[in-house]
């Protein structure tokens, strides 16, 4: 009788591994495209917004890279305070809610979104080049897995679940290069750009410095190739 037992035991353990082996928990996203992210500053309502996108990636714990080729993400930050001097600009956001889609011929496989917590804070880190990060709360975290396994992104019974689920807490980094020449000094005046790179990041722990976010831009770039033709 024990030894039965042990064996349904041993045979549930073994069940619950293959289930965890099958679940793919996202641990970053990223919407990185040259003419297509735009970042609009408006000096006069004094509100940040992001729009569009062309591409981009999630990643899994396991380190499964699931590119696409249609990548959109929204975003309103409000309520500025200008902290620049010296000659460089700076300035916190302490209001935002910001979206980021990713489809497969049209139809919508990921969905996240979400609102900053605390500040938004944007400064500039070398000339033209603003360095936006912020902690956010996940408010939406959705994945089409029959979708992702149909275009043999992943393995057949595979799930997806954002890693910290609904109301975890994450960090958001921006990489905005400013057309040359812009020149930002403060807030005191418009600028506009359709050069951003947006990752987010399950861990808010993890906000790494913009060489190693470069890093992985160019992998990322890389593994675009792998999508499934």
């Amino acid at each position: 009788m024990k030894r039965s037992l042990w064996i349904l035991v041993v045979l549930a353990m073994a069940l619950v591994c293959v289930s965890v082996a099958r679940a793919g928990t996202v641990q970053a996203v990223q919407i990185a495209t040259t003419g297509g992210t735009s970042a609009s500053y408006n000096s006069t309502t004094e509100v940040l917004t992001w729009t569009g996108g062309a591409s981009g990636y999630i990643m899994t714990d396991d380190f499964t890279f699931v590119p696409f080729g249609e990548a959109e993400v929204s975003a309103t930050f409000s309520f500025m305070t200008d902290n620049s001097s010296g000659g460089v600009a700076s300035a916190s956001f302490n209001s935002g809610t910001w979206s980021m889609d990713f489809s497969i011929d049209e139809v919508l496989v990921v969905e996240l979104a979400g609102t900053i917590l605390g500040n938004y804070n944007e400064t500039e880190d070398n000339t033209d080049h603003l360095n936006g990060r912020s902690l956010v709360t996940i408010t939406r975290a959705d994945f089409n897995e029959a979708l992702l396994i149909s275009e043999g992104f992943l393995p057949a019974g595979s799930t997806v679940v954002w890693d910290g689920g609904i109301g975890s807490i994450s960090g958001l980094i921006a990489n905005i290069a400013l057309p040359v020449g812009t020149g930002i000094v403060d807030y005191g005046s418009d600028y506009g750009t359709d050069n951003v790179t947006i990752t987010l990041y399950e861990d808010e722990g993890i906000v790494p410095e913009p060489a190693t976010l470069c890093l992985l831009g160019f992998g990322a770039v890389g593994l675009l190739r792998r999508r499934k033709t």
